[in-house]
């Protein structure tokens, strides 16, 4: 995909709305998701139901940026709210809501098991509102955020060692310690996690500090322990505590004792799911069209997050176009028809576009040897020779036919 010299809005009342075409990145949903949390010097700037910007912004002191490039709040313009009001007043006003949208099934097929196909809280970056992660990643600065935790690292060769914060808690007032990490990790394990390639026990030092051993030493395991989003040992111990002396002991997910706990497992479907983030789903509000976030007083970084509330709008591309074309979306992660897309910035409305492996592109599994005739480089060229790529760039979003 071609890169083009970024447009600059030619004016502050022209509408910024940050529409991704097909899975979100962690490179994009890193400003929207700190800004949210209150965490760095992060912000979000959200597109707002009356055509102006809505901006978060974190308690840190550095300049406001817009997810289009420039300053945040340049040129005078007052910022403003998805619900209209000033998001950023007076050096730090709260209050506001932001608009989204995610996909769900209601109970019963859908439920609060957050490692089962169809749970409703593991979606995207709202679910890391509910439920943070030990830190967050912003790649543009190669550099981990502390969410959760207090300070991790490497000790010697063999083993990565995390503290939590202090005073952490659940929204039902239980404290978030060691034992939460403990049940996570052990989970984890049952459900096969790529870190345990690597780590082979990890135990609780104290309340706050867990330790990990790796039996291959690798600097993946950093990222693996501090995205892990950490889940209730209150909700899931039922199973992590019969698991984590087996595995202890050295037993493997071949063995009948795991196999047992991990079907008992799948079967799980708490009634309660407690959030450490900033929000927690409102249980209450959840209809097949849309649900909401409200604050979580006992959540990490609570008391810096701006926003008042979060509505989540429920559905697939068909749902969210008229929500995006109407302006009632701050913020819309599925895939829109070409029409659709130029509709949308002839109205002045940006869309940004993010390196997925989708659009314009053929990408080849050269390892799959089903497609083992694609290694000779005639048949490739023979593919290329045989797409009108003038076509293929209109309906793939490009901005202009590849070479």
């Amino acid at each position: 995909m071609a890169n083009e010299p970024e447009r600059k809005p030619e004016s502050r009342e022209e509408a910024v709305l940050e529409v991704h075409l097909g899975q979100l990145t962690d490179q994009m949903s890193r400003r929207q998701v700190l800004g949210l949390l209150g965490a760095g010097a992060a912000t979000a700037v959200l597109a707002a139901c009356g055509g102006g910007e809505a901006t978060t912004t974190s308690g840190g002191s550095a300049q406001p940026t817009s997810l289009v490039g420039g300053p945040a709040n340049a040129g005078g313009a007052q910022p403003t709210s998805a619900a209209g009001g000033p998001a950023n007043a007076g050096g730090g006003k709260k209050g506001g809501q932001f608009n989204g949208g995610m996909n769900y099934e209601l109970p019963p097929t859908g439920h609060f098991n957050g490692y089962v196909t169809k749970n409703i809280i593991e979606t995207a970056i709202y679910g890391e509102l509910h439920e943070p992660a030990l830190c967050f990643y912003t790649w543009a600065d190669n550099k981990y955020i502390p969410v959760l935790a207090e300070k991790w690292g490497f000790e010697g060769g063999e083993n990565f060692t995390i503290t939590l914060k202090p005073n952490l808690k659940w929204s039902d007032g239980k404290p978030l310690t060691a034992q939460d990490v403990l049940a996570t990790f052990t989970a984890r394990q049952l459900y096969n996690g790529q870190m345990f390639q690597y780590v082979d026990k990890f135990e609780a030092r104290d309340e706050r500090t867990v330790s990990f051993h790796m039996k291959v030493p690798s600097s993946i395991v950093e990222r693996y322990v501090l995205r892990e989003r950490i889940r209730s040992q209150a909700i899931y111990g039922q199973f992590t505590d019969k698991a984590y002396p087996l595995y202890q002991q050295g037993k493997t997910r071949d063995d009948a004792e795991i196999k047992a706990i991990r079907g008992e497992f799948d079967q799980y479907r708490p009634t309660e799911y407690p959030a450490s983030g900033p929000y927690m789903l409102d249980r209450r509000s959840m209809t097949e069209a849309s649900c909401e976030m409200v604050k979580n007083p006992n959540g990490v970084n609570a008391d810096v997050a701006r926003l008042d509330k979060i509505k989540l709008y429920i559905g697939e591309t068909p749902i969210s176009t008229p929500l995006v074309l109407n302006k009632e979306m701050d913020y819309n992660t599925n895939g829109l028809a070409v029409a659709t897309d130029r509709q949308l910035q002839a109205q002045g409305v940006r869309v940004l576009r993010t390196p997925v492996h989708g659009g314009p592109a053929i990408h080849i599994n050269f390892a799959n040897p089903k497609l083992k005739i694609l290694t000779d480089k005639r048949v490739r060229q023979a593919i290329a020779h045989a797409i009108k790529r003038e076509d293929n760039a209109a309906v793939s979003s490009a901005s202009r036919p590849s070479r």
